[in-house]
């Protein structure tokens, strides 16, 4: 999700990491909308608690 929200705003300029700027608002907007029901952190393919969670995580819609 950082990766594709950086490449939409990517100025020739800008550095080849330049998504690792916007994930900790990814990760926010991920744990309120977790908090809501709305999706799941999966860790390892099994789900995780959004907040204790660390580490390489995917989310999918809550089922």
């Amino acid at each position: 999700m950082a990766q594709a929200i950086a490449e939409k705003r990517r100025r020739p300029a800008d550095p080849p990491d330049l998504w690792r700027r916007f994930l900790p608002a990814v990760r926010q907007q991920a744990l309120h909308f977790a908090r809501a029901g709305r999706i799941e952190f999966l860790r390892k393919g099994k789900p995780a608690d959004p907040e204790a969670v660390r580490g390489a995580v995917r989310y999918r819609l809550a089922s």
